[in-house]
């Protein structure tokens, strides 16, 4: 591990990425869409987590869902956090890009070494979840 380097409290492995969970049923999801490059204000839990991010670190955004009656699940953009969590909005700014084909949940889970990909194991955990270094390698291959 490098100096400075975040590290998850639960194992202790390295920081690739943050993924943001969108539900599209809570939120307008086509109004958002166009809005990901430009900058997006993301609401995230009030877990120690949100201390944790910080301006430029890379981020995901993950679409949940069944898929039945909106988008499919999976990965759908990818970018950078643009600044700190604001305190009381408990939100933080960021600048993704859409993915030129979303990459479904089923292909995510099949990719070697995301068998432990937090979204994965605990579709309705914390957000924003955290990507291990190893698993943000592993999914850069898809993310284009």
């Amino acid at each position: 591990m490098r100096p400075g380097q975040l590290v998850r409290r639960s194992d202790q492995a390295a920081f690739g990425a943050w993924l943001f969970k969108c539900n599209p049923h809570r939120r307008d999801f086509d109004a958002m869409l166009p809005t990901l490059e430009r900058g997006t204000a993301w609401c995230v839990a009030r877990t120690y987590r949100r201390e944790l991010i910080a301006p430029d670190q890379p981020a995901l955004l993950w679409v949940s869902g069944s898929g039945r009656a909106g988008p499919s699940p999976g990965l759908w953009a990818v970018g950078r956090t643009a600044g700190p969590v604001d305190g009381p909005q408990s939100t933080v700014d960021l600048r993704l890009r859409l993915l030129d084909e979303p990459v479904a949940r089923d292909v995510v889970a099949q990719v070697a070494g995301l068998e432990c990909l937090e979204v994965l194991r605990i579709p309705a955990g914390s957000n924003p979840s955290w990507v291990t270094e190893a698993e943000f390698a592993a999914l850069a291959p898809l993310l284009g």
